[in-house]
């Protein structure tokens, strides 16, 4: 045990901590007891080292439902732990979804893993992603393995994904961008995420800070079917403290996405890695726009209206001049459009949060929040503007909320009700003022 070298009983005191908390970093015990008592043998200054082990019960069913912009999912995960006495989880996740998203995820972890401070996940997936009609016509199904490997006190996480992914359009009419990417894929990526954050809740937080950056670079190994990308993102986080419960939450994040390789210039980023803003969830915040309703849009090869039938009838399925000019021809509806994605992203929301003035609702854990959102993304590849182009047109396409609401923390995340107003958008966003739901899940850990 690691208490024998111990000389004083301090010295034991402050080991005995630190085992305690090695074991109960293994998450199989509900408790964990320590009691010290002078040994009956061993001479003069030893002493017998009780342990008290409460174990967690081996079988968990958790099931759970989200929701998020105008989409929700259910959720059932059945939990094994410990059976083989290794401190080993084993888990059975499945999830279903609006427009007919379905992930099954089986998963084998354990904490502290050769001796080190260091956690190792290994997960089988397979997914089927049926995007939104109105918002994009790509479908994804993809199925593979993951590694993830993060340290003790959750600031390094490394994780190697590998994954067989087929692109395709299940409504035949997808834009010009969509179809150049369509097919199967080989995911061969390492990403490295760093997290630090001072806050001392999760829920409602009163001060402190936080930062997360990720670094994923795909297309290790051999093969022509390799995505091949460099994703770079990071997150910032300051809560102040106003007085009377009032606290101002100020958060920004960017990202970046780029090809590369031989011929990297003229290959766009690929579709399924692009960034895309959301009315709620933890990436590029846009409340009051629909789900993946902000950024680059290409049309799509579809019929604009009964008065273009006639005119497109002519086409024979082929790509129409406008498709990729969506300001030409007739009014567009959302689903003549597909939302391709950003290789560009950034966010700033900033936040006065306040106790609701009912007693009920503040035991209840309610808040109310006033806020502003602002944002923009670019295609900075593969569009019909240059370069140059689209970097000088990203500081004037920015995006603009704000609004009140009420929000509950609940266990896994935080349900939101709000009355939004949106001041700026551009041509083909698919925002509107007015009351919209959201969840968010927590992306910070709390520090102590």
């Amino acid at each position: 045990m690691r208490c024998e070298l111990a000389d004083t009983l301090g010295e034991l005191e402050e080991q005995l901590e630190e085992a305690i908390e090695a074991l109960m970093e293994l998450d199989v015990f509900l408790a964990v007891d320590a009691f010290i008592d002078q040994a009956d043998e061993g001479g003069t200054g030893a002493v017998d080292v009780h342990l008290t082990l409460k174990e967690q019960g081996q079988l968990g069913l958790n099931i759970a439902t989200y929701a998020q912009g105008q989409g929700g999912s259910i959720e059932g995960t059945i939990k094994l732990k410990n059976s083989l006495g290794r401190a080993e989880h084993l888990a059975l996740k499945y999830e279903r979804g609006s427009n007919h998203h379905t992930e099954v995820v089986l998963s084998l972890g354990r904490s502290r893993i050769l001796g080190t401070d260091m956690s190792l996940d290994l997960d089988l997936y397979r997914q089927n992603l049926q995007s939104a009609q109105q918002s994009s016509s790509f479908s994804l199904q993809s199925t593979g393995t993951t590694a993830n490997l993060q340290s003790h006190d959750g600031f390094h996480t490394f994780t190697y994904d590998l994954g067989w992914l087929h692109i395709y359009d299940p409504s035949n009419n997808a834009s010009k961008a969509v179809r150049q990417q369509l097919g199967w894929k080989l995911k061969s990526a390492l990403k490295y995420a760093f997290q630090y954050s001072t806050f001392p809740s999760i829920q409602y937080p009163t001060s402190g800070f936080g930062v997360r950056a990720t670094q994923e670079v795909a297309g290790i190994g051999p093969g022509s079917a390799l995505l091949k990308y460099i994703k770079s993102e990071i997150k910032a986080a300051k809560v102040l403290y106003l007085g009377g419960g009032c606290v101002l939450s100020l958060d920004a994040e960017a990202g970046f996405i780029t090809p590369w390789g031989p011929g990297a210039r003229s290959q766009p980023v690929p579709i399924t890695e692009r960034f895309r803003m959301f009315g709620s969830g933890s990436t590029g915040v846009m409340r009051g726009f629909r789900e993946q309703g902000i950024g680059p849009v290409e049309r799509r090869r579809c019929r604009v209206n009964q008065d273009d039938e006639a005119s497109n009838a002519g086409a024979s399925g082929d790509v129409s001049k406008s498709e990729n000019n969506p300001a030409e021809g007739s009014v567009l509806r959302p689903s003549d459009l597909d939302y391709v994605g950003a290789d560009l992203m950034c966010a700033a929301t900033a936040a006065l949060r306040f106790p609701l003035p009912w007693e009920p609702l503040r035991q209840a854990g309610l808040y109310g929040h006033v806020f502003t959102n602002v944002g923009s993304v670019a295609l900075l590849g593969g569009s019909s503007q240059s370069l140059g182009s689209s970097l000088r047109n990203f500081p004037r396409s920015f995006r603009w909320t704000s609004g009140a609401g009420v929000v509950w923390p609940c266990p896994v995340g935080l349900l939101e009700v709000n009355m939004c107003r949106v001041h700026s958008r551009q041509q083909h966003d698919h925002g509107k003022t007015g009351f919209s739901f959201g969840f968010r899940p927590y992306l910070w850990s709390a520090s102590g």
